[in-house]
């Protein structure tokens, strides 16, 4: 939602009108900011720059970010990622600074952080901020709005699936109990 309330930003798939939509609480007034397959819309409240992520095949996800106001474009960037949620954002306090979800060159999950600078190409600035490990495989990530720490959830690459057996209580001779 904007930060005056305003507008709800939002993707849709419906294959009659795809892509990242505004609309008032109310449901008047809905526009469409960017057409086609797009998805994970994040509005930065300060600028009114909505990222959101192209969901084509492959192994590279484009970003694009594009104004609330009328959809212009803002900036594009290119994101490496093979994984859950490639190209995911969230925008830092500051709302141009963006933080995003991607491969590593290693090929491991990592964030991202870059500046956006509508006409200007900022690769060069991208930093990783934080990385997967063999055990740990990141999964999803906030930005506090107050100072821009950034949070991690990372869950386990291993799985197990385990037999319980001869444990009291469980099984076939459980038998219930009246208090």
């Amino acid at each position: 939602m904007s930060l005056d309330g305003a507008w709800i930003v939002y993707s849709s798939s419906n294959p009659a009108a795809p892509g990242i939509w505004k609309v008032r609480p109310d449901g008047r007034d809905a526009t469409r900011l960017l057409a086609g397959a797009y998805t994970l819309p994040e509005l930065a409240p300060q600028s009114g720059w909505i990222s959101a992520v192209e969901t084509a095949s492959g192994n590279e996800r484009t970003i694009r970010i594009v104004r609330l106001e009328d959809g212009a474009a803002v900036a594009e960037l290119t994101v490496a990622g093979r994984r859950q949620n490639p190209g995911r954002s969230r925008w830092l306090p500051d709302g141009r600074t963006l933080v995003f979800y991607g491969d590593d060159e290693s090929g491991r999950a990592a964030l991202f952080q870059q500046p956006i600078v509508p006409g200007r190409d900022t690769r060069g600035e991208r930093r990783r901020v934080a990385v997967s490990d063999a055990q740990r495989v990141i999964e999803s990530f906030g930005v506090s709005p107050v100072d821009g720490r950034i949070v991690v959830s990372a869950g386990w690459a291993d799985s197990d699936i385990l037999l319980a057996e001869g444990i009291p209580g469980i099984g076939a001779g459980l038998q219930r109990r009246e208090p």
